[in-house]
């Protein structure tokens, strides 16, 4: 498996947990506007507030990120490349 560097923009529910999945394999990079979150961030802190019951939480999160996964199957599969 190739090992890619990976930029996620925003550190809530979703950009987290997406961004900690794809850091066991990959160099990723997340970033956001709140200078609040990114120190408790640094700091090895959640940012996350839970103000709702963890399991809607968890099944908002699932469903991102399985969309998620498969676009990324679909865009590591293809014969095609984006550039920026």
């Amino acid at each position: 498996m190739r090992n890619y560097k990976i930029t996620v923009a925003g550190t809530g529910y979703v950009g987290l947990s997406i961004a900690t999945l794809l850091s066991q394999h990959h160099q990723v990079t997340a970033v956001d506007i709140v200078p609040e979150k990114v120190e408790l961030i640094n700091n090895r802190k959640s940012p996350i507030a839970f103000s709702v019951p963890i399991i809607i939480v968890f099944e908002i999160c699932i469903t991102k990120i399985s969309t998620f996964l498969i676009l990324c199957d679909l865009f590591l599969s293809s014969r095609y490349s984006i550039s920026v």
